[in-house]
């Protein structure tokens, strides 16, 4: 089974208004930028979430290179 097919198959909870739920992309390798929720917007910006998500999945395709090399 792919990555892909076991995230597919993976129950996740839903997010609610005491936590963001960021949920992994298709691939595997890092996380979806479409879980930004309206009643962030006094705690968050948009941009600032949306570049959080981008470090963290740098963090992990990173860890998946390294992982993959050895």
């Amino acid at each position: 089974m792919s990555r892909g097919e076991r995230i597919a198959l993976t129950k996740v909870p839903e997010s609610d208004d005491k936590r963001l739920i960021v949920k992994s992309n298709n691939e595997g390798l890092g996380y979806r930028y479409d879980c930004y929720e309206y009643w962030l917007k006094n705690r968050i910006s948009s941009k600032h979430f949306n570049e959080t998500v981008y470090k963290c999945t740098k963090i992990c395709e990173n860890l998946w290179r390294l992982q993959k090399k050895e």
